[in-house]
């Protein structure tokens, strides 16, 4: 196989032809954010083809080979001019409310003045647009998979990708084991999910080590033409996800964000029948292993 490699051209590291918002410029350090709105959808997902991709016989490859493309954003010695960077030319740019400018670019100040990553996972446990803003942007992203793998990206987010995926401080949050996550989807949504499928998650998957947490949320969004769906993820190499409850402003929802690229193989569809059953169907998901 010949290399991965990110496609660079001027200010995109890859596909990114995702459109930039106009740029508010206000800087604050004492803006406090927004509590938890239940309703919000962290640990609960509408359109499975936004959070996975179905990735065939060779998904652990491909994990393994966009692990190869972000890692090297980790690994900068200078970590503090891309989190800055990024936050001039991506949070004041993407972001849309200013509140949540001002609250998630003090995070990115604290990261970048510490030369500490852990302020972004703050940044995207708090309730604002960010992580949704920076989930849509991976959901964009291509993977292109014709000749050496390469990854078309925003170049911003790839490095706020990179950095939390793969920088070495935030190794004391290495989770592995079962954690869990709802999903809203159709009835035909969900036969197309056999097992034996491999998936590939395309953005950042909230989920928490309390099935209680994840089936509250999945429990409020159900409509009548979707069934509500609990997935099980048994998470199992390393960095594949990190524990966030030690640093998240919610602690109690105990939540475990699975990287973006991660390969899983569906080992099981199950239907639950009853009249008070909360949730309509179970996935459950075993990460493969690494290539």
């Amino acid at each position: 196989y010949n290399s991965a490699q990110i496609q660079h051209s001027s200010s995109i590291e890859s596909i990114s032809t995702v459109p930039s918002q106009s740029a508010q410029h206000a800087l604050s350090s004492n803006t406090k954010l927004p509590s938890r709105n239940r309703r919000e959808k962290r640990f609960e997902g509408d359109s499975p083809s936004i959070e996975w991709v179905v990735a065939g016989a060779n998904g652990d490859y491909l994990a393994h080979r966009v692990r190869d493309i972000l890692a090297p954003h980790a690994k900068r010695t200078d970590i503090d001019k891309l989190i800055t960077d990024a936050r001039r030319n991506y949070i004041e740019k993407e972001l849309t409310k200013k509140t949540d400018i001002l609250s998630i670019g003090d995070l990115f100040d604290k990261a970048a003045n510490k030369k500490d990553p852990k302020f972004l996972l703050q940044a995207y446990t708090a309730e604002t647009e960010f992580y949704r803003v920076l989930n849509v942007n991976l959901a964009q992203a291509q993977l292109d998979e014709s000749g050496s793998v390469t990854l078309q990206i925003n170049k911003y987010c790839s490095w706020i990708v990179g950095i939390i995926a793969h920088h070495p401080c935030l190794d004391r949050f290495n989770f592995s084991g079962k954690c869990y996550r709802g999903m809203s989807i159709n009835k035909s949504d969900l036969e197309k999910y056999k097992e034996g499928t491999r998936i590939l998650t395309k953005s950042f998957l909230s989920s928490s080590k309390d099935r209680d947490v994840a089936t509250n949320f999945a429990d409020t969004s159900a409509s009548n033409d979707k069934i509500s769906v609990l997935c099980i993820y048994d998470v199992r190499n390393r960095r594949s996800a990190l524990h966030l409850a030690e640093i998240s402003m919610f602690p109690d929802e105990k939540e475990v964000l699975i990287m973006p690229y991660t390969a899983f193989k569906i080992m099981e569809v199950a239907h639950l029948y009853g009249h008070n059953v909360k949730i309509e169907a179970e996935i459950n998901l075993k990460e493969c292993e690494l290539w």
